[in-house]
């Protein structure tokens, strides 16, 4: 499997491919973080409703020192992380209803834990490519076909899931009312389905959705119009739009941007 990166974040440390074709429904993006000798600045990781499955590998003097396979949990509570040098991390990040097929636990399970997932079928190859020092690409491209496979496995109901696929494509702006009413379900049955398998009320996974593609967008923008933002996402002003960020985040939208596009704040 070919596979190269198309995206890179303002800081030039996260490099990204988005996601097509069948494994677009296991996968939002496949990603890679840091590298060989480089120095990452300290981020707040903001709250986000995915797993990733990822390889963690740290390189000295241009050899991989150390190199595991953990799965990395959705983040709730916004927390700083200020990597070493060196640090490399080369992920796919599943959409919440497609991770029971590669490991056996919901995303509440490990909300604001990365586990390590060695023993899970397939992972022992991937492993043994990250250590031959191979490129970040092969490794993305080995750990695909291990999401590929485990993907069939996954035992979320249709409705759930479609749900969920519902949500995403209208970036977390459709209310979970209507998408109830285009699944034939009620609010409630709908509600209570994505709690026992996705482990968050729907309402609350569309806020996280449309949180991270406003971040997104904004990270494309060295001076963002915040109205025409507040707009583009569903909220009713920028003044609802800034107070959802510092609620769910605990940071002003002014700074987590410049923190996230500029590196400017500091934990």
């Amino acid at each position: 499997m070919d596979f190269s990166f198309q995206h890179r974040d303002p800081l030039n440390e996260y490099r990204w491919r988005d996601m097509t074709g069948a494994l677009a429904s296991v996968a939002e993006a496949a990603w890679t973080y840091g590298g060989p000798e480089k120095s990452l600045s300290a981020q707040l990781l903001s709250p986000h409703w995915k797993l990733c499955v990822a390889v963690e590998r740290q390189w000295r003097q241009g050899r991989v020192e150390a190199a595991s396979v953990r799965l990395l949990g959705p983040v709730l509570k916004p927390r700083w992380q200020a990597p070493s040098q060196g640090t490399e991390i080369i992920a796919v990040r599943l959409h919440p209803e497609a991770a029971a097929g590669l490991v056996d636990c919901v995303p509440g399970d490990i909300a604001d834990e990365d586990v390590d997932i060695g023993t899970v079928e397939g992972v022992a190859s991937v492993r043994r490519l990250a250590e031959q020092a191979a490129s970040a690409e092969a490794v993305t491209a080995e750990l695909l076909k291990l999401c590929a496979r485990h993907a069939a496995t996954a035992h979320t109901t249709p409705r759930v899931a479609a749900a969920a696929r519902l949500i995403r494509a209208s970036g977390g702006r459709r209310s979970v009312r209507l998408i109830a009413d285009e699944l034939g379900t009620s609010e409630r049955t709908l509600h209570r389905g994505f709690v026992a398998e996705v482990a968050l009320a729907p309402k609350k996974y569309a806020r996280l959705v449309r949180l991270q593609r406003l971040l997104l967008r904004a990270d494309e923008l060295s001076r963002p119009d915040w109205a025409d933002l507040a707009y583009a996402h569903g909220f009713s002003d920028q003044a609802h739009m800034s107070s959802e960020v510092k609620a769910l985040t605990g940071e002003r939208l002014t700074r987590l941007h410049s923190l996230r596009r500029f590196g400017l704040a500091t934990p």
